[in-house]
């Protein structure tokens, strides 16, 4: 039996999660890069940050009651090490390890 996923059925593709990762009644949330961006934006003083801030608030209530975690793949941490802008990448790398309100959980 061959199987091909195109793409267009994304529902159709069975999740694959690490064993290490199997919590229960803990939701794992993942991120691209533009979102945890977004989300550093609420901690670095930027000026949007008050468009994020919702946001933000809310993942970090979802890691303090224990009901999220945020893994992190190695393709955005690749990604994060790619951007020029020292002062951006500090903030995301924050946002990333957690030391600004939002859990991770890096995933190879």
């Amino acid at each position: 039996m061959h199987l091909v996923f195109d793409g267009r059925n994304r529902a159709d593709v069975p999740y694959a999660i690490p064993f290490n990762l199997r919590i229960p009644d803990l939701c794992l949330v993942y991120l691209d890069l533009n979102h945890w961006i977004n989300l550093s934006k609420c901690k670095s003083g930027h000026k949007d940050r008050q468009r994020y801030r919702g946001a933000f608030d809310a993942c970090a209530a979802a890691v303090d009651e224990g009901s999220a975690l945020f893994p992190i793949s190695l393709s955005t941490m690749m990604e994060i090490n790619a951007i020029r802008d020292p002062q951006q990448r500090l903030w995301a790398l924050r946002v990333l390890g957690g030391s600004e309100g939002v859990e991770q959980c890096p995933v190879g």
